[in-house]
């Protein structure tokens, strides 16, 4: 949905569009805009994450440089939650599947 290849962009554009329909595409774009409007707006407002997401999304954070943006001195750190993060990376997956069937 996002990104600098407009290529590229328009051709998963189409892809999206022949293969799930106009309807799919909106909904899409829909999703995507919310998104970007939600996140804008908690990193404005200085929105911490809740500690049980901070804890399970730790090395997805690290992973990807969040570190880095100013919005995430809004959630600090602690030696606590960076050690719960690496007991609970092993069971984290299956942990996030299984919940996944509860909130379909």
């Amino acid at each position: 949905m996002l990104g600098s290849d407009g290529d590229r962009l328009h051709e998963t554009r189409a892809h999206l569009q022949r293969e799930l329909g106009n309807a799919a595409l909106v909904d899409a774009a829909a999703i995507v805009s919310t998104f970007e409007q939600m996140d804008r707006i908690a990193d404005a407002t200085g929105i911490p994450l809740d500690a049980v997401v901070q804890i399970a999304s730790q090395d997805v954070q690290a992973e990807l440089g969040l570190a880095s943006f100013a919005s995430s001195h809004n959630t600090p750190s602690s030696a606590l939650g960076r050690l719960a993060a690496r007991l609970i990376a092993p069971i984290r997956t299956p942990m996030m599947r299984l919940a996944s069937r509860f909130l379909r």
